[in-house]
């Protein structure tokens, strides 16, 4: 196993975890810089920032500008082996990229970011 595939696990992992004490999240896209893609999340709209969730060297992202999740769920992951081949093929990632399946809750298909690494910053409390 890589390890950015190591790390970018291991960071996943820590922001489910963080997003799980909330009963919801509500995320957004904040910035994009043509590198970098930056999504914050908050329990409200009048809330101030609980996470930022950052998306370094980025490749691709299927996603719609807000949207909301449930954290006592996962809120995002990187696929499985068999997954991955096929949205991989599907959306024509190129090899040294990590494909990120983030799931918005009420709606009927996932969300897809594909970069090279992610990180994430908790906000003011």
């Amino acid at each position: 196993m890589n390890n950015y595939l190591i790390s970018n696990k291991s960071v996943v992992a820590d922001i489910n975890k963080y997003a799980s004490k909330y009963m919801r999240l509500n995320f957004s896209i904040y910035e994009y810089n043509g590198k970098e893609l930056i999504l914050v999340g908050s329990e409200d709209e009048t809330s101030c920032i609980q996470i930022e969730i950052i998306f370094e060297d980025l490749f691709f992202i299927s996603a719609f500008f807000s949207w909301h999740t449930n954290p006592r769920e996962d809120i995002i992951v990187i696929p499985e082996d068999n997954e991955i081949i096929k949205l991989n093929k599907q959306f024509e990632i190129e090899a040294e990229y990590q494909l990120f399946r983030l799931i918005p809750e009420g709606h009927d298909n996932m969300f897809y970011v594909a970069a090279k690494s992610i990180d994430y910053e908790i906000g003011n409390q």
